[in-house]
């Protein structure tokens, strides 16, 4: 069994990939490999424990849901700096701003995916 994605959403996945390539390589949360049998998968990371965490682990099925899981992953850190606590849906006015702004760059090198910015702060679905 090997893994292929459609050309167009292999491209989409790899281009959030290469915008949020250094927030990917230095962040301690999660992992994000590559396996031939499934494709990318991402692996929450529990620090506490030293281990994979018990939530938030899955196959990668297109660029918009890697969005959707880097862009949590950077507010939940955000408001782990400056926040009153660690969710993001909880986000104070003036935390809500300090999300956008620090994620600002990431949606001017992906404009497709502008709309999806507010989910962080109602953790919508799709």
């Amino acid at each position: 069994m090997k893994k292929t994605y459609e050309p167009e959403t292999k491209s989409a996945i790899e281009q959030v990939i290469d915008v949020f390539n250094d927030y990917i390589r230095t962040s301690t949360h999660f992992e994000l490999l590559w396996s031939d049998k499934v494709g990318y998968i991402y692996i929450s990371i529990d620090n506490v424990q030293g281990s994979i965490g018990d939530t938030g682990c899955c196959v990668v099925n297109c660029g918009e849901e890697l969005f959707d899981k880097l862009i949590w992953e950077l507010a939940v850190d955000i408001m782990e700096e400056v926040g009153h606590t660690i969710d993001p849906t909880e986000a104070t006015l003036l935390e809500r701003r300090e999300i956008e702004r620090r994620i600002h760059p990431y949606l001017e090198q992906l404009p497709t995916y502008q709309d999806r910015l507010q989910r962080v702060f109602t953790r919508e679905k799709d």
